[in-house]
């Protein structure tokens, strides 16, 4: 009644379940109150810095910045270290490869694309939460939800066009919400899970090489 975890959260095999993240992120502050929880409640603030450092879209540029290099300078004290342990392998011990690679690539990638939005005067172009996959497989999981309950076929090229048209009336009278006065509570709902909902545009002209490579610093 508190941690509002479902069990097809804790499934390790449903490699897809992104949405277990998110329910996880909510529910680790319980774990202060929980002995010997620390690791996991360290682990899942990891989790949550890179969920934020590009979907959380309050946060200004450096700080995004900050955020992810947190990760990626946490992960390589904790590799470097089961790497001089000899009890302990990076196989047991470690998040996968592709994981580690991917955050690292991550981290890479958010400061080359502000430095390219800021070098090109496209500030307003910095919408780091459009990136990933997750718009698309939103888009994807509201293309299948239309089809009827009890049906198990699969649509095609066809099936999805129809679908999208419809998908984009529904996307233009959520985005005329505040007009219209139409409430629609899911949608808000989905939206507030990763701070979608708190959009906060962030001017890039005091962002410099300088504040950059600090805000990496302090990460470190």
């Amino acid at each position: 009644d508190q941690h509002g975890l479902h069990e097809r959260d804790l499934d390790y095999k449903d490699k897809q379940n992104y949405d277990a993240v998110l329910h996880m992120i909510r529910a680790s502050e319980l774990l202060s109150n929980i002995p010997d929880a620390t690791g996991t409640k360290c682990y899942i603030e990891l989790m949550q810095c890179i969920v934020d450092s590009y979907l959380n879209k309050s946060l200004d540029p450096l700080t995004r910045i900050k955020k992810v290099w947190y990760v990626v300078f946490f992960l390589r004290y904790w590799r470097q270290w089961i790497l001089l342990c000899p009890q302990y392998t990076l196989q047991n011990n470690f998040i996968t490869n592709n994981a580690y690679t991917c955050i690292e690539l991550n981290a890479h990638a958010l400061i080359l694309f502000l430095l390219t939005v800021r070098d090109n005067c496209i500030s307003d172009s910095f919408l780091p939460w459009r990136l990933g996959s997750q718009s698309c497989e939103k888009s994807f999981r509201a293309a299948r939800s239309m089809t009827s309950t009890f049906s198990t076929i699969n649509f095609g090229m066809l099936g999805l066009l129809r679908r999208l048209h419809r998908l984009q009336i529904q996307a233009n009278l959520q985005a005329e919400a505040n007009i219209t006065g139409i409430i629609f509570p899911r949608a808000d709902k989905h939206r507030s899970k990763d701070g979608q909902s708190s959009y906060i545009k962030h001017s890039l002209e005091e962002v410099t090489d300088e504040s950059i490579l600090e805000a990496v610093r302090i990460a470190q």
